[in-house]
């Protein structure tokens, strides 16, 4: 098994492990949350030897908050979705609930498989706006984009990717509506194709540039 499949296998484990939680995590304090995020940071390995990976989550809502998950359409639009992470080369980590995760890496090209994930998530901003306007529902989404180099053997991997996890689903929950709010790493990894605006102190993907 290559570094890449043994990578994307312990993503759909890890990813799904914390996101079953997170609802735990968005009534403790932000204080507390930012200690554990801190915690894995430092038991993070200070090599970069590893492999690239972008991580990308999609979280549905509405005027309430995060959509239930037995919402008649929400499959069909789960499919929608299914359709642009594949056209674009993505893996499909898993939904649950409201959210969904996919995620890329290539370690021979690191920079293509961040710039798929941007696309990616330019695409699925598109896709649910006409999706919402075909069926005539008051949905959105937010995103988060997150990518660091994450260990290929031993314990510092599942840290990396607790950490990449972690991150990645606190910028779509903190994010606005169709608003792809990006980690400052991912930001300066794409800051040369696309155009990247500050809402606030948060880096925001906007759309790609012209050629």
């Amino acid at each position: 098994m290559d570094h890449a499949v043994q990578i994307y296998a312990g993503c759909a484990g890890i990813a799904l492990t914390i996101i079953a939680s997170f609802a735990r995590w968005r009534v403790r304090s932000k204080a507390r949350t930012r200690l554990e995020l801190l915690n894995l940071e430092r038991n993070v390995p200070s090599s970069r030897d590893g492999l690239l990976l972008s991580a990308l989550v999609v979280e549905i809502v509405n005027g309430n908050g995060p959509v239930i998950s037995n919402e008649p359409w929400l499959g069909e639009l789960w499919v929608t979705i299914d359709k642009i992470v594949e056209s674009h080369r993505l893996k499909k980590v898993g939904t649950y609930l409201s959210t969904y995760m996919a995620a890329a890496a290539d370690y021979r090209i690191a920079e293509e498989a961040l710039m798929q994930t941007a696309l990616t998530a330019l695409a699925i901003r598109d896709g649910v706006q006409l999706f919402a306007s075909e069926h005539n529902l008051v949905v959105s989404a937010k995103f988060g984009i997150n990518a660091d180099i994450i260990p290929t053997a031993g314990l510092g991997s599942t840290v990396a990717l607790s950490q990449l996890w972690n991150t990645t689903m606190d910028l779509a929950d903190r994010g606005q509506p169709f608003k792809i709010e990006l980690s400052e790493s991912a930001a300066e990894w794409l800051g040369t194709n696309f155009d990247i605006d500050r809402f606030g102190e948060r880096p925001v993907l906007h759309t790609r540039k012209s050629a």
